[in-house]
Formats: structure tokens, sequence, C-alpha cells
């Protein structure tokens, strides 16, 4: 389900009436899951990753391809730590894209392994050694590739024209209307996870809260003189609709998509708890220790992704130029925050993502 542009957002708090025996069966369930131990990170990770080769070996039609990446995994790793080599992996796609000029620029290859690194832990934070070496396990390899190359491409449709959301029918005090079961995504949720992995902290932590309005229920009422859309048919217009919203932190929002889309005991379509009910899970789970606003990411680390997307997508060549000459003009100790990251990338985002793709998607195509 699409929110419309001409939505009315409900200023009313979603918890003013009481809860209906949907959301009770709900909240419910998860605090059993709770009980039972089936929210911590490890279970976590496992059911997101059952769920993210289920889709691909649907899609691929076998498990041939899954296989090819375990084995691209072993040769990978690192004898001593079991943990995915930084420089076997930069040494692999140095060799399997030389036309990128990797090579000649360790600071592409360091990029790449930071934004590969970054999906392997995803939605947490990242699990280090006493040295600092990101322990990227078998299972975290796959989920890297999974999500840098769309298989799948998890509630990213169609494509980044706009968040899809979940829903199943259900109430909210005397509005009939519809639960949101999944939250959808958009070009600026796969932003952040860029931003985010190639990001560094700023010398000064102010620690501000950046929020991210979620929807819960959405519902339609009889149109108001003036509202009715010019376009619209009088006899199909099914009214105006109208959004109850909630404001989540951005440090948990993923989280929350990832554990109510991978529930424990998953029943087919809407029987599944809704993404509300997770919320008491969040406290017990990992999550980033920065907020956006306490993170930049520096100029050159802009550059070296866009001449990398550049090298990948010449016939953009044009357009990531511009975008190139806006970063240098900020300088080299330039900062750029979230807000100019996304006002400047965000109209890009397919484009990086399709780059990204191509190139992680080498381990599914290539022998390691």
């Amino acid at each position: 389900m699409e929110i419309e542009k001409n939505c009315i957002i409900n200023p009313e708090s979603y918890d003013k009436f009481e809860l209906s025996s949907r959301r009770k069966s709900s909240n419910e369930e998860v605090l059993d899951f709770l009980d039972r131990d089936l929210m911590n990170k490890d279970a976590v990770y496992e059911r997101f990753t059952e769920k993210l080769l289920k889709r691909w070996i649907i899609k691929d039609r076998g498990t041939s391809g899954v296989e090819t990446l375990r084995q691209a995994f072993r040769k990978l790793r690192d004898a001593e730590t079991g943990y995915l080599s930084q420089d076997r992996f930069k040494n692999f796609m140095n060799e399997k894209w030389p036309r990128f000029g990797l090579a000649e620029s360790s600071e592409g290859l360091t990029l790449l392994f930071d934004i590969f690194s970054w999906h392997a832990f995803f939605p947490f934070p990242a699990s280090l050694t006493e040295s600092g070496t990101p322990c990227i396990d078998e299972d975290a390899f796959l989920r890297a590739i999974c999500l840098l190359t769309w298989d799948p491409a998890p509630l990213y449709e169609p494509r980044f024209s706009g968040a899809l959301h979940s829903a199943t029918s259900g109430t909210w005090g005397p509005h009939s209307g519809w639960l949101i079961s999944k939250r959808g995504k958009d070009g600026s949720d796969f932003l952040r996870r860029i931003f985010r992995s190639i990001a560094v902290p700023n010398s000064t932590v102010v620690g501000n809260e950046t929020t991210i309005q979620v929807p819960r229920f959405i519902y339609r009422q009889p149109r108001r003189k003036g509202q009715k859309p010019k376009d619209s048919d009088s006899e199909d217009d099914v009214g105006q609709q109208v959004v109850v919203m909630e404001i989540e932190s951005e440090r948990t929002v993923d989280i929350q998509d990832i554990i109510a889309e991978n529930p424990p005991d998953e029943i087919p379509k809407t029987a599944n708890p809704l993404r509300e009910s997770y919320s008491p899970a969040l406290p017990t789970l990992p999550r980033h220790p920065f907020d956006l606003t306490d993170l930049h990411v520096p100029t050159t680390k802009l550059v070296t992704l866009l001449n990398l997307m550049k090298a990948v997508k010449p016939g953009e060549q044009g357009t990531v130029q511009g975008l190139i000459t806006s970063a240098e003009q900020l300088g080299n100790e330039g900062e750029l925050n979230w807000e100019w990251f996304q006002a400047v990338m965000l109209n890009k985002a397919e484009f990086v993502a399709n780059a990204l793709q191509e190139i992680v998607g080498i381990f599914k195509v290539k022998r390691v």
C-alpha cells in the first residue's frame, strides 16, 4: 500500500484508542517470542539469512548459486581467524575488475570493503576482533552479497519509485482501515545505508536523535469540498486517505523492519505479528552508537565513490562529474553531513545501487 501524495496526516496519537483485539494478540505473540529467547541478535541473523537465501534460491531456481558463493567465501577467508580476509577480498576485486583501475587507488578498494562489511552486519553494528578486523563469517558474507545485488530487493519495489507498505485490515478506535504489518522502503533508506557505511564520527558528538515517521494505520474518509483530485472520477473516488504516523529512532527503524519481516514462527501473508508489536525487543538488541547527525562523509570518500560509479557506468560520466565537482568544491577537509549527502544523491540512489550490484555481482558469475 502506497501513501498518496495528497494524503492527510492525522496529528492524533496512535495510542489515543484502546488496543483492538488484533493489536493485543500481536503484542502477546511478540512477548512470547521474547520469553522464548527468540529475539536475540544471533537468532535474528539466522532467520534473516535464511529468508534472503530462500528468496534467492526461488529466483535462481536452484541452490547452485548459493553454493558458488559459499565456495567463494571459503577461498577468501583468513585461515587463522576463519573470517573474510580484507586483503584477499581486495585482491579478488582488483583482479576481476581491472578496467576500474582499482590497483591504482587503494582508496577505492578500501571503500568497497567498507560498504561490503557494513552490509554484512546489517541491521546491527559490526562485530570486530580485538585488532579491529570485521568478523565477517560465511552467513555475513552471503547477507552482504544479497543486499548489495538486490537478490532479493527487500521491499524495494518497484525499484525506488516509492515506498510500498504491507498492510492488513483492522481498526483504530472507530475507524476501519489497514494496519501496517511491514514498512516499505525507498531511495532514502538505501542512501542511509550507503551514508552510514562510509561515514566517520564528527570530532564533536552532540548526541541528537534523528527520527523517521513510520505509518501505523491508514483509513479513508469522505472528501471535503475542494479535496477531490482534478483527475478523479466521482463514481470511482474511494475517499480521502488519512495516515496515522508514529516517530521512531533512525538507529532502530531498520532493526524493527528486519525482526518484523523475519518472525520466529512465520505464518503466510498477514497472520504474523504487526511491525509495531516488536518495539519491546529493541532495548535488548545492539544499535549503531552514533546518530546520523554525529556522522559525516569526508569529501575524498565521496569523490572516490563517485569515481568508482563513473568507471562502472561510463554512460553517466557527465552527471557524475557534476557531482564530483560539487564535492571537490568543499575541499578535502569538507565534512558532508547526512542532509547534504541525501539532497545531492537522492536522485542518484538507483544509479549507485545498480553500480554496486554490478560490482558485487561478480561473486555470482565468477569463481574465485
